[in-house]
């Protein structure tokens, strides 16, 4: 008997929890359109629930309800509102880029044939490309559809998780014991915390990046230099992948504006300087050790959670790469995979589960 009590059950057990882990994943790809909202709700109310509570203390609690909610409606408004114009005001200069376009197009051609490059080839791709437009305004409007469906049910989400979260917590006192609920509510706490605190920095470093952003190609005097920088706040909350995409539209418009390869070369170089200087140095000192994550961990967490959930997993990456720190650090039997994926020099203070004897049941008072 011992032969199957001994490390061939615990591997078992290790593999059971690999297929479960395999499965749960499995299982949010599926359901994605009831998680996604669910996920974004609560990091959601991560953020504006410790607003209501201060508010709740120096007023009535319906009065700090509402002021909450409209002041996420006032931010999200404002944000939306800055998209919608900067998309507006692209579109109705476009047609005066017309001819820059053609420069630019015939500048590939003469670089090509420079080089011997096959230029009918290229000629192919271009209508190919021309041709996949109707198709991918489809796709785009059918993407925006499936957006806003998202944002409407997170915000139902919000809406009643900020008035039911007393009553959730209420309950969870009434239906657990006093030390489930102390470990439940410290681990919750911890969470919030440092998801609060990554949201901070975070929008303090897309904000540098964002008026450095602005100045830089304003002082170039490249055209919608205020959308670039709205363009880099905004992407840098996709961390590592949202850098790279940041750069491409202010390259394509200074390679149409000013043509050559000195000017675009500038501005790639500059935007790059911008978000790695930010990105791998003020970040990390401000986010702290505990939170400061390598830069392969970053990219697969975005990378994994976007090929999961798309373009909201993407932005959910890391705050669920957090959520995953905060609790494998809660417990001493998962404080490893902490360790492993944040930059912690010592363990930090968990809640140990009761004790087990060797046959396997929990100890009791003898």
């Amino acid at each position: 008997m011992t032969q199957f009590d001994g490390q061939p059950s615990h591997l078992l057990g290790k593999l059971v929890g690999i297929l479960v882990v395999i499965a749960s994943i499995a299982a949010m790809k599926a359901a994605a359109s009831v998680m996604i909202p669910l996920a974004l709700a609560i990091f959601a109310l991560f953020i504006a629930w410790p607003f209501q509570s201060w508010l709740s203390r120096r007023m009535p609690r319906i009065a700090a309800y509402v002021l909450t909610l409209l002041g996420m409606v006032f931010v999200l408004a404002g944000l939306v509102y800055g998209v919608s114009f900067s998309a507006t005001a692209v579109a109705q200069r476009l047609p005066a880029y017309t001819q820059q376009v053609g420069g630019v197009v015939h500048g590939w051609y003469a670089w090509l044939r420079h080089f011997g490059l096959p230029v009918s080839r290229l000629d192919e791709i271009v209508r190919q490309l021309l041709g996949q437009l109707s198709t991918t305004a489809s796709l785009i409007a059918g993407g925006l559809y499936t957006g806003v469906e998202i944002a409407v049910v997170t915000a139902a989400y919000v809406t009643l998780g900020l008035w039911e979260a007393p009553q959730f917590l209420r309950r969870m006192r009434l239906a657990t014991s006093d030390r489930e609920v102390h470990e439940v509510l410290d681990m919750l706490e911890a969470m919030m915390k440092q998801y609060q605190r990554y949201v901070l920095v975070r929008t303090l470093t897309s904000a540098m990046i964002g008026v450095l952003t602005a100045v830089f190609c304003w002082w170039l005097g490249l055209d919608f230099a205020a959308i670039w920088g709205l363009l880099g706040f905004l992407l840098n909350y996709i961390p590592v992948v949202g850098a790279v995409v940041a750069v491409i539209p202010p390259l394509v418009f200074a390679s149409i504006q000013f043509g050559g390869y000195v000017m675009p070369t500038l501005v790639v170089g500059v935007l790059f300087v911008i978000h790695f200087v930010i990105g791998n140095y003020v970040d990390p000192a401000l986010q702290g050790r505990r939170l400061s994550m390598s830069p392969l961990v970053i990219l697969f967490s975005v990378l994994f959670w976007g090929w999961v959930w798309g373009i909201p997993g993407a932005l959910l990456g890391i705050p669920l790469m957090v959520a995953i720190v905060v609790v494998t650090s809660h417990f001493r039997s998962t404080q490893w995979i902490a360790m492993l994926l944040a930059d912690m020099t010592s363990p930090p203070t968990v809640h140990d589960a009761p004790q087990e004897d060797e046959s396997g049941s929990e100890s009791e008072g003898k």
